[in-house]
């Protein structure tokens, strides 16, 4: 029983066997009679296989000779499959997969059974409409498992179904061995250069590092991105997805050269690091009339990236990732067709574009150098210098924070801004630091230092036709900070102590006005700051110098020079602003304090005039050495309060200001003070006026004026209280001397103006006294006292009136009082009615002058007289003549007139016989009454008449003697001073 069962077991095993052995030869023989089958099987995973031929060499290896076959409406055909498992098939095996109730896990255990899989080559079309996007949400069938097989695939071409053209990409090669080394190369269907290659070493076993390597070629990605472009099949895929049309990008903007990357993973640490080089680095952009950025790596070269190439390095660590930009230079420059091109793209600026293109044209058109013109070149352009690279950095908390040690930016426009090929305006950047928080983007920081140049050795003209300016050796430089901080909305900008301008050859015209200056130079005296914190300005701004030389300027029919201009304005130590509010109110709500300071050398102020012969001739109306003022700001409550010291050549003036704003207009008082010597101010005047020298004087002067100007609408009032004063002043008037003057002055000046209304007056006077100790214009006089009022006209610059009484004035009407002690009495002009340009009119009254003394101020040998005289001169005063009509003169009581034996008398008598009785008569002449007439015309010729009684020396009857005597009285007077004026001059000779 037991043998018989054994038997039948050997014998059903070995029919097994046999029927098992017949099956498999007649599957290899007949496949399509278990395709039905196996498409059935394969339908879930939307796999169909049309045909297939397969071999089996051994229970490891499969061979497919043939393979077509349908995946999700993709066609694949395969030549030459080989599999390869991992160990040998074995019928447990296969029992074990037949068991799987779980398509994933048996997925899994089919893939991780595989050895290795290659193929010849293999053609995969895909149909477009399956490319298109789908809501279809039915997954696609890919094997996915634990371990990776070894690869081998030869060419296979990834085609587009129906087209007319071939149109696709052909994946040369894939591989990866048991080394885990890969490569792969991509390329289109009909080009020998790649589009993208790859290379690396991926060991699955133990614990080294994972490397690639990668490169992508951006020409032949343009040759298969202009074929879809170019096929009508291919419409559907460019409507579908716009970013595969060659004008997908801005004016079609393309990328040149090629890009390779080298990446390493560490399996161990987990760190990733990453080197990309981009070589023959450009950007185009096509339909914008062939724009292109140029692109230059500037780094030392290295054995990844050439020097000219753009490298990028990118590190990843447990802590954090970086990324390092190295060195490059970034150029763009737009012809004037291309800044027209450019219209198109930019929608947003198509509306200002052709007007800065017109502007940009009338300023190639206005530029020039000095001593030539600009080439005819209208291109612009900037260019980005980034020499030391640019540093990205994240930590543990995805903060990002960027540094950039420099970034040079070099603008272009014309031929201007590059002289012999050498930058002259540049704007860097250095140390610039950025930091984004990843939990609030707004939070962005950034910090940097600026350096703003501008250099023009040669120089720069500007000609507009209606106006020109010129310059050489113009010199900007604007160093300083800026800060951004996004955590508080807050920006600050600051500009360094050491920033300047300067600018040699200045010349500017404006159709007949002309204007130069030698050299300007400008600073600052210390550092400027403004911080900006949610629409509020806080500026910090420090003392600046100025400095302007050799000014010279044309104003027909003026002329301005001036060899030096000097001036510091003052700092303001804090300014807040609200950039949502007017500005005027704010300004007047500020308190700011500060100096201002202004100095001129040699200012000189010149007007043409044509003269009586037919040309033209330069008359001065201003001619200093020196002009200078020092000033002190206060500015608090809508009010400025100033405080000035200014000095005039030799003359200074103090002066204190109080400005208050209205709500339509101002109303402003000053105070202005002044003590100096008369010499200083005769110098000054001698140089301003064309004045008469009429005048000799030494002495001290005093000013004092109060001043009130106010402003209203249209409306404008000033009003000027004045103090003038002359202290000890002494010298000559006509060459007549006098001595211990005073002079002081109660004086207002008032000006009304209202719309196209002049309401001014002149300086009026309310009061004003003169005394003297002496003055002798032929007659000693002492206790000279003058008193009056009346209006005054100053005179204008540069204009000659025959002021020759009072200096500076051009007309003068005084209501005048003057005594005057004289020969032991008075001469009094109790009211005399001064017109200095008309008729003046007055009485000039003689009380008790004794002719005695008269004799002795100027002695004659053969005369000797005494007595006391009055008298009454009535006076007229015009044309700078003054005359006396109807003069009385009369001896106020007895007297003696002796005349002496001299030489002068005897020949007298010898020559005029008939003198004899009466000269007898006079060597002794004792007088009862003396009475006489005084006529004296313009010219100083004056008749005098007298009647004297009298009894003379032993004749006992009364004598009546007329005398009549004409002579030039001025002439006379000026006659009796010159002798003193002789000795004077010969001591002061002496001396």
């Amino acid at each position: 029983m037991l043998k018989r069962m054994l038997l039948w077991g050997s014998v059903s095993l070995v029919l097994l066997l046999a029927i098992l052995v017949a099956t498999v030869a007649y599957l290899l023989q007949h496949p399509q009679w278990v395709l039905k089958h196996v498409n059935q099987a394969l339908a879930p995973y939307q796999m169909h296989i049309q045909q297939i031929r397969w071999q089996l060499p051994d229970m490891r290896t499969l061979q497919l000779p043939e393979l077509v076959l349908d995946y999700a409406d993709n066609q694949l055909s395969f030549n030459d499959i080989q599999l390869t498992l991992k160990q040998p098939l074995s019928v447990s095996q296969l029992w074990g997969w037949y068991q799987q109730q779980d398509s994933h896990t048996l997925q899994q255990s089919l893939v991780n059974a595989i050895e290795s899989v290659s193929y010849q080559d293999a053609v995969i079309e895909l149909p477009i409409n399956q490319l298109l996007p789908s809501t279809s949400t039915e997954p696609l069938w890919l094997p996915i498992a634990g371990t990776i097989p070894h690869i081998d695939f030869g060419p296979t071409q990834l085609r587009l179904k129906d087209t007319s053209q071939p149109l696709g990409l052909q994946l040369r090669q894939l591989t990866f061995d048991e080394s885990g080394q890969l490569t792969s190369e991509l390329a289109s269907l009909n080009s020998d250069t790649p589009i993208w290659r790859l290379q690396g070493m991926l060991p699955l076993h133990g614990t080294a590092d994972w490397q690639l390597q990668t490169q992508v070629n951006f020409a032949p990605l343009y040759q298969v991105q202009q074929q879809l472009a170019d096929s009508q099949e291919a419409e559907p895929l460019l409507v579908a997805y716009p970013w595969l049309a060659p004008d997908w990008l801005v004016a079609g903007a393309k990328v040149h050269g090629n890009i390779s990357a080298a990446v390493n993973l560490s399996r161990k640490t987990g760190a990733l690091a990453g080197d990309v080089c981009w070589q023959a680095p450009a950007i185009s952009f096509p339909q914008a009339a062939d724009t292109a950025i140029q692109l230059q790596g500037t780094a030392s070269a290295s054995q990844s990236c050439p020097r000219d190439a753009i490298a990028l390095h990118y590190a990843q660590q447990a802590d954090g990732s970086e990324i390092a930009l190295a060195p490059l230079r970034l150029n763009v420059s737009l012809t004037e067709q291309q800044r027209t091109a450019w219209q198109q793209w930019l929608p947003a600026a198509s509306s200002t574009l052709p007007a800065v293109e017109q502007a940009l044209t009338q300023l190639h058109q206005q530029l020039s150098l000095p001593n030539q013109t600009l080439p005819n070149n209208h291109d612009v352009g900037v260019q980005f210098d980034v020499a030391q690279g640019v540093q990205l950095r994240r930590n543990a908390n995805n903060d990002w924070r960027a540094t950039l040690p420099t970034l040079m930016i070099k603008p272009r426009l014309f031929q201007w801004l590059n002289v012999n090929d050498v930058a002259v305006l540049t704007l860097a950047f250095e140390q610039t630091q950025a930091t984004l928080p990843a939990a609030d983007l707004q939070q962005l920081s950034l910090r940097s230092a600026y350096q703003f140049n501008l250099a023009l050795p040669q120089g720069l003209k500007l000609d507009s036709g209606s106006w020109s300016a010129s310059g050489s050796a113009l010199a900007l430089q604007l160093p300083g900070e800026l800060s951004w901080h996004g955590s508080n909305n807050q920006a600050e900008l600051s500009l360094a102590a050491d920033a300047a301008l300067s600018v040699d050859k200045l010349m500017a015209q404006f159709g007949a006005q002309h204007f130069s200056m030698a050299h300007l130079h400008t600073a600052q005296q210390g550092e400027a700051k403004a911080r900006w914190h949610n629409g509020v300005w806080q500026f910090n701004l420090p003392a600046t110098s100025h400095r302007w030389q050799q000014i010279q300027a044309e104003l027909p029919p003026q002329k301005l020079s001036l060899q030096q201009l000097d001036a510091s304005l003052a700092a303001i130590s804090s300014l807040t602003l609200d950039s949502q509010q007017a500005l005027l109110p704010q300004l007047t709500q500020q308190a700011l304090k500060g100096e201002l300071t202004l100095a001129l050398e040699l200012p000189h102020i010149s007007t043409t005039k044509k003269s009586r012969f037919g040309g033209n001739s330069d008359e001065s109306l201003l001619n200093l050495s020196r002009v200078s003022l020092a000033q002190q700001l206060d500015w608090h409550n809508s009010q400025l309060h100033s405080q000035e010291t200014w000095q005039i050549d030799n003359v200074t003036l103090h002066s204190k200001h109080q400005l208050a704003l209205q709500p339509h207009g101002y109303q402003m008082q000053a105070n202005w003070q002044m003590q100096t010597a008369l010499t200083a101010l005769q110098q000054i005047a001698a140089k301003n006026f064309q004045l008469e020298d009429n005048w000799q004087i030494t002495g001290q002067s005093q000013f004092d004026a109060q001043v009130a100007l106010s402003q209203q609408g249209r409306q404008l009032a000033l009003d000027v209280d004045m103090q003038p004063q002359l202290i000890g002043a002494a010298g000559q008037y006509l060459q007549l001397p006098f001595a211990d003057l005073n002079l002081s002055a109660n004086c207002h000046y008032r000006l009304r103006l209202a719309a196209d209304t002049l309401d001014s007056s002149n300086i009026g006077c309310q009061q004003f006294a003169l005394n003297a100790s002496s003055f002798n214009p032929g007659l000693q006089l002492s206790q000279i006292d003058i008193r009056g009022r009346g209006d005054l006209v100053p005179m204008a610059l540069n204009t000659k009136v025959d002021s020759w009484l009072l200096p500076g004035v051009k007309d003068a009407k005084l209501q005048l009082r003057a005594s005057a002690a004289a020969l032991n009495g008075m001469i009094i002009i109790p009211d005399f009615n001064l017109d200095l340009q008309g008729k003046s009119r007055g009485v000039l009254l003689v009380q008790g002058m004794d002719i005695e003394q008269l004799l002795a101020q100027h002695p004659q040998e053969s005369i000797s007289a005494t007595g006391i005289f009055d008298g009454v001169l009535p006076m007229t005063m015009e044309n700078r003549q003054v005359s006396i009509s109807g003069g009385h003169l009369a001896a106020r009581n007895e007297g003696v007139i002796e005349i002496h034996n001299t030489p002068a008398i005897a020949q007298m008598r010898q020559s005029q016989p008939y003198l004899d009785y009466v000269l007898d008569f006079m060597q002794h002449l004792q007088y009862q009454e003396i009475l006489g007439k005084l006529d004296m015309n313009g010219l100083g010729d004056t008749n005098i008449e007298l009647k004297i009684k009298g009894h003379g020396q032993g004749i006992d009857r009364p004598v009546h003697l007329n005398y009549s005597h004409e002579e030039n009285l001025l002439q006379l007077l000026q006659s009796l001073t010159i002798g003193e004026r002789l000795q004077s001059g010969l001591e002061a000779s002496m001396q």
